[in-house]
């Protein structure tokens, strides 16, 4: 019981600290192995219940700040954001019975596909996207463009289970090797694409003689800003 609740508090504890404002998104990378540990062998039942009380972790420690405007929704809100948790969990769990030896390569399109769908019809709710954890990182995340953040969920997602692979097999030579070349990947193709994409900034005289750097083409920058309109 003590395990696996420092597991569920380990992951959404650092699910919190891994989104903005604080700059801690590389927590993002591992947060999903406790939850993974935690879930593993366990029944469909102890799954979806650990699951739940892994997303009420993460939920009290993300949105928290609901309770200012409305108690009762950030009431209805924590105890029913964790449901997506616990179906991912079973999803999961129900994964590893029929594919056990790699269920893992499926993680991350199950983790994704629940992201997406809870953005879905009038009670969408696409807050606490996995994928936002990154938004520091703008030279690794200008795929979104392409994808949305939803392809970024994907990819720290995939990170996670590449972790979780090298710890299970870290006796294992060829695994870690193996791993360690898709890391490599995974960091080195987003972030090239980036470099490629975002424009270099631009050197500006100032009155003075010294030269500056701006992003370039800044006079052309346009900017909204949508605010959602929710009814508490």
């Amino acid at each position: 019981m003590h395990r696996n609740l420092s597991l569920a508090l380990v992951c959404g504890l650092g699910i919190a600290l891994a989104f903005p404002p604080l700059e801690l998104g590389f927590l993002a990378y591992w947060c999903l192995i406790p939850f993974l540990l935690l879930i593993e062998n366990k029944g469909l039942f102890d799954s979806f219940r650990w699951g739940y009380i892994t997303g009420l972790f993460l939920s009290v420690t993300t949105l928290y700040w609901i309770v200012w405007p409305t108690i009762p929704g950030a009431i209805a809100t924590i105890l029913i954001h964790p449901l997506y948790y616990a179906v991912f969990a079973l999803a999961v769990a129900i994964t590893r019975r029929v594919w056990s030896q790699g269920y893992l390569i499926l993680v991350p399109f199950l983790w994704t596909a629940i992201e997406y769908l809870k953005s879905l019809s009038e009670v969408g709710f696409p807050w606490v996207t996995l994928g936002y954890t990154q938004s520091y990182y703008l030279h690794l995340i200008q795929f979104a463009s392409i994808t949305s953040v939803y392809g970024v969920s994907f990819w720290v997602v995939c990170l996670n289970v590449i972790f979780l692979l090298m710890w299970q097999h870290r006796e294992e030579s060829r695994w870690l090797i193996g791993c360690g070349a898709t890391l490599v990947v995974l960091f080195a193709a987003p972030y090239l694409y980036g470099l490629a994409v975002i424009p270099a900034p631009a050197k500006v005289d100032e009155p003075a003689g010294r030269e500056v750097s701006r992003p370039a083409s800044i006079d052309e920058l346009r900017v909204t800003l949508v605010q959602g309109n929710i009814d508490p």
